[in-house]
């Protein structure tokens, strides 16, 4: 949901610093800059963000492609919560747009 999210917010506002190629990392932190740009989000937002796409963040990115493709590691409940917690704002704005 979240890269599916990012994706069509790329493709709707033709985001030019992350083309569809490119890990899921760099087209979170370009989305989250243009709707930080776009007065959407907040710089503090942003940097949720940032930190979440660093590998040894408590929720990041990396753990959930490791959920997604791993059959070995499955998210706890409140694991699953606090993803969610954490990109919410930016899956809504990205679906808005």
């Amino acid at each position: 949901m979240l890269e599916l999210s990012v994706d069509t917010y790329k493709k709707q506002t033709k985001i030019a610093t992350a083309v569809e190629n490119d890990a899921l990392v760099k087209k979170l932190l370009a989305c989250a800059e243009d709707l930080k740009a776009r007065s959407k989000i907040d710089k503090r937002y942003v940097e949720v963000v940032r930190k979440a796409c660093d590998i040894d963040a408590i929720v990041s990115v990396d753990t959930l492609n490791k959920h997604v493709h791993s059959p070995n590691l499955a998210p706890t409940a409140d694991h699953l919560c606090s993803i969610w917690d954490t990109f919410a704002e930016l899956i809504i704005h990205c679906l808005n747009e």
